[in-house]
């Protein structure tokens, strides 16, 4: 990876990171459907979380391995 690959992958990991607080504070598109169950409306938001920190998970390990290179 070069230098260019490694500021590319940390303004993905930028982004990742608004998209997570995006999610966190509860912004997830709401259609209508999830308010009819409330339990399926904060499950679905900690999945979206786990998901939104898998990216940010493979973009830090990308970035870590050009580092130690």
């Amino acid at each position: 990876m070069d230098s260019r690959a490694a500021v590319a992958t940390a303004e993905a990991l930028a982004v990742s990171f608004a998209e997570l607080a995006v999610v966190l504070r509860g912004g997830t598109d709401s259609s209508g459907s999830g308010d009819a169950d409330p339990l399926r409306r904060v499950a679905d938001g900690f999945l979206d979380g786990l998901a939104e920190i898998s990216r940010l998970d493979a973009k830090s390990a990308a970035l870590k391995v050009w580092l130690a290179c």
